[in-house]
């Protein structure tokens, strides 16, 4: 797990690779900036997708699916956290984002 306070800290310092597990029409409605989207029924077959030289945040909207990704890539070997947070991203890169 991760706090919000230090996820957005590292969020700022680009030191996180942040995984979007929604889908893509979700993703395209705002994300957190710099993420990258691979929805959580891609996530399997696009697990080499994903930067090891950072550790990962995964997150959706609620949480759910974000837990999901958690598990399957901590099963995978990764450096993963999750913010047990839900968040609502817009356009601009703004977001908003509140403990579960």
């Amino acid at each position: 797990q991760i706090s919000i306070p230090n996820f957005e800290a590292a969020l700022k310092s680009k030191a996180i690779t942040v995984v979007d597990v929604r889908g893509p029409a979700e993703y395209a409605e705002g994300h957190f900036p710099g993420a990258i989207n691979i929805s959580l029924d891609e996530l399997p077959a696009k697990i080499d997708d994903i930067p090891s030289d950072k550790f990962v945040v995964v997150h959706c909207r609620t949480g759910v699916r974000g837990e999901m990704a958690y598990l399957l890539l901590k099963e995978k070997g990764f450096d993963v956290k999750d913010p047990k947070a839900g968040c609502q991203c817009k356009l601009d890169g703004t977001y908003l984002i509140w403990e579960m």
